[in-house]
């Protein structure tokens, strides 16, 4: 076998693999009757996905909602329009995740070696809260693909700063922010933190205007739409001042729990008198803003014990409803991936400033959910670069006690970009 036919091998075994996974997870969902469950956030997806399939726009009870971003709405349409509801979306969802395990392998080969990137791909294949995220009718899985797919072609360039995959990269990055908004101001850092760790900036400043072209491009008939709805100028969503309000109000709980962030239990939604009796949407969710930021200088104390409390429920190692043995298996893994992703940090410090995209990854995520609501499922966009981390302390284990107990190598890239 040749090496071309090896590595088409390796590659294709890890997607069979990873997809099996998950058609098993996903008929072990139908077999326990959950196959057609929906959650709360699951039902306000499918409301609006079903008023699309019913031509009657982006709307929810009627009138048009700029609740949510709309690429994942509008492939529940799709599914709805031709009758495979929700299977036709978990199918999907299958795919992409499994999609994810090659794009993660991908982005690995351009900073580490060849072997510590398909470990990657391969735990990433069999992390089971990710892989169990496909049967849900939530849109993490696409989001996630959108993102790494992003991540990749701005990233493998980072040398040579390729205005065509940094255009590509603007295109899936608009992709990511219209299935889930909230790494929208996390794209603006990354060209930041890309102009200032390289020499070429010139030709880093010339990359960042095609990406933002790209970007901003995808993003602006969205805006427009949701400001045609308000009447008044928009953003992507109008529920980002509730959201932070629901985090930051003097009814949020300290409970230290696995699982959402649930309204009457971790927080109330705002009284009669807090609510605002403004007209306009948009002065509604800037008014619960300035609420948000009322109680945040009022209780400075209380807000910073209430984020760390946060950060520990982004990071919690298991849902708090599964069973026990459930807890023991994936609390055991995910405590064991968190202590190898520390010593593949350490392992890989001398390339710290290569690896800023990814520590300010972690960090903004981890801020975002610290100051507005955390849950587990919140965490999964950073849980690739995690297992990436732990895949670099894997190889060197390997390297030092395996059967082939070689010789330390360095820790550089396989793929560099394209000019």
């Amino acid at each position: 076998m040749s090496l071309v036919q090896r590595r088409l091998s390796s590659w294709g075994l890890l997607f069979a693999a990873a997809m099996i996974f998950r058609l098993l997870l996903l008929t072990a969902w139908y077999q326990s009757g959950q196959g057609t469950h929906l959650s709360a956030d699951s039902v306000i997806y499918e409301s609006i996905g079903q008023s699309l399939a019913n031509d009657q726009g982006f709307s929810m009870a009627g009138h048009p909602t700029t609740r949510r971003v709309p690429v994942y709405p509008w492939a529940l349409s799709v599914a709805i329009r031709f009758g495979v509801f929700p299977i036709g979306v978990q199918l999907l969802q299958v795919l992409a995740g499994s999609l994810t395990c090659l794009i993660l392998v991908l982005i690995g080969r351009a900073f580490f070696s060849q072997r510590t990137a398909f470990v990657a791909g391969w735990i990433l294949a069999f992390d089971y809260l990710l892989a169990k995220q496909c049967v849900y009718i939530l849109p993490e899985i696409l989001f996630i693909l959108f993102f790494l797919t992003s991540l990749y072609f701005i990233l493998r360039s980072r040398q040579f700063f390729s205005f065509r995959d940094f255009a590509i990269g603007g295109f899936f990055a608009a992709l990511t922010v219209l299935t889930k908004e909230v790494m929208s101001l996390f794209y603006i850092g990354l060209l930041m933190i890309l102009f200032l760790s390289t020499q070429r900036k010139k030709r880093c400043l010339g990359v960042a205007f095609i990406f933002l072209l790209a970007y901003i491009g995808g993003l602006m008939p969205w805006v427009i739409r949701n400001t045609q709805v308000q009447g008044q100028l928009s953003s992507l969503t109008g529920s980002s001042g509730l959201t932070f309000f629901l985090g930051n109000n003097p009814s949020v709980s300290r409970r230290l729990h696995g699982g959402d962030w649930i309204a009457g239990v971790d927080t109330d939604y705002p009284s009669d008198e807090q609510s605002p009796t403004t007209i306009s949407a948009i002065e509604v969710d800037q008014e619960y803003f300035r609420l948000a930021i009322e109680f945040i200088q009022n209780n400075p104390q209380t807000f910073l014990g209430n984020s760390m409390i946060k950060i520990l429920r982004l990071w919690y190692p298991f849902y708090s409803k599964t069973s026990l043995e459930l807890k023991v298996i994936t609390g055991s893994l995910y405590g064991m991936t968190l202590l190898l992703m520390l010593a593949g940090m350490y392992l890989s410090r001398k390339q710290w400033v290569e690896l800023l995209p990814f520590y300010s990854l972690i960090a903004y995520l981890t801020l975002i959910h610290a100051v507005t609501i955390p849950g587990i499922r919140y965490r999964y966009p950073l849980m690739p670069f995690v297992i990436l981390f732990s895949a670099v302390a894997l190889e060197r284990i390997y390297c030092h006690y395996g059967v082939k107990k070689g010789k330390m190598k360095p820790l550089q890239p396989q793929v560099q970009g394209d000019v």
